[in-house]
């Protein structure tokens, strides 16, 4: 094998290409390559939710560090990932209410921008949404949404910028070792050579690591979203609702909204992430008007122009998996995002090139996410049950 990186990067994802990026601003020129084209897999189909409230504090302020970036995106990387500060509320029932204060309690505590409303407080601030059956409202009037695909692509381009190299159309289908050692990986155009490989390749990741001894706590769950055409007095952009009380997500693109539901549906568990339906069905799309009449009724009357059904590679415990992989010196992953990850991609990317960099020295920032921790019995609790969203 001819060596070509000093650092082979598997995914053009935004997960991978923040990691090139952090990687080139330090010196280290990566190789990425994808199978398909840059944000051709998960990251295309993410909502773009940038928000703080997390059931785990640490994770919490890992989000707030990466909106602070995504607020100040120029003075760090080049492009526009479309930044919009429309505000993120989070609605509460009975049920939910209480977990609900407490959580942000004790973000408050730590700093975090955030405040329990009422409410008439939230119909205050978009009288578009009905939240009558709602006891309480966490609202972060500075947090968000960005835009997935102009994210991703502002990050290759900062990669590039600083000597990066992306080779799209070249599928990794194998890791090689040697003696416990990365040496490289094998694509559909040959074998090529790595001092450090990280795998980031999202849903397709973790079949790379089988090979090697590791079966990671990863399945994958399909999430079907319609996009709904407001019109009237109703259009222009709208605080993001995440609908703990109802199981539903409110996502504004514009004159559009997207509806889907926050948990998992039984029958979309455990898919085939190359061969999962990526359409909607006619009966999913009246399940979201349901929820869109109860929570936004100016979406009853708006037309259904679109939708589409993602898919998360769900770790157990709603986290990811960003480490060394134990045995194989040189070999790292970024994987398990759990749909809910895009929004810590900047800070994903600059604490992996710290540790692939400086080594051990840099572990601790990563210690949330490290590699064994179901093995040894310290994964994250799972928060509001099913809604690995919020956890």
């Amino acid at each position: 094998m001819v060596k070509t990186a000093e650092v082979v990067i598997i995914g053009a994802g935004v997960i991978g290409l923040s990691i090139a990026t952090h990687l080139a601003m330090r010196g280290v020129r990566p190789l990425v390559l994808e199978r398909d084209h840059i944000c051709s897999g998960t990251t295309g189909q993410s909502g773009g939710v940038l928000r703080q409230l997390y059931s785990n504090p640490k994770t919490a302020l890992i989000a707030r560090d990466a909106l602070g970036t995504f607020r100040t995106w120029s003075d760090h990387y080049v492009g526009d990932p479309g930044f919009n500060q429309v505000g993120v509320m989070f609605t509460a029932g009975p049920e939910t209410e209480p977990g609900l204060r407490a959580n942000v309690a004790h973000l408050l505590g730590l700093g975090l921008d955030m405040a329990i409303i009422d409410a008439r407080e939230a119909s205050a601030i978009d009288s578009r949404f009905a939240f009558a059956d709602c006891t309480a409202i966490c609202y972060e009037p500075n947090s968000g949404l960005a835009d997935p695909v102009a994210t991703t692509h502002a990050f290759a381009a900062t990669a590039r910028s600083l000597g990066a190299e992306i080779r799209e159309q070249t599928a990794v289908t194998g890791i090689i070792t040697s003696g416990g050692t990365v040496t490289g990986v094998q694509t559909n155009s040959g074998r090529l050579a790595a001092d450090i490989v990280v795998d980031a390749a999202g849903a397709w990741g973790p079949a790379l690591l089988a090979p090697l001894g590791h079966s990671l706590p990863i399945f994958f769950t399909r999430h079907p979203m319609a996009l709904i055409k407001r019109g009237g007095g109703s259009a222009g952009f709208h605080p993001v609702v995440l609908d703990i009380h109802t199981d539903s997500y409110f996502i504004p693109r514009g004159d559009m909204t997207l509806v889907g539901k926050l948990g998992t549906m039984a029958e979309d568990t455990d898919v085939d992430p190359d061969r999962y339906e990526r359409g909607v069905s006619n009966s999913e799309i009246e399940r979201y008007r349901l929820a869109a009449r109860h929570r936004m009724p100016a979406l009853d009357a708006g037309a259904i122009w679109g939708g589409w059904a993602g898919i998360y590679d769900e770790s157990v415990d709603a986290h990811p998996i960003v480490d060394a992989v134990p045995g194989t010196d040189g070999l790292f992953c970024a994987l398990g995002m759990s749909g809910n990850c895009f929004k810590m991609a900047p800070e994903i990317g600059r604490r992996l090139a710290d540790r692939i960099i400086d080594g051990e020295a840099a572990a601790d920032p990563l210690e949330l996410f490290r590699f064994d921790r179901f093995a040894i019995g310290q994964a994250h609790e799972r928060a509001f049950g099913s809604l690995s969203v919020l956890a």
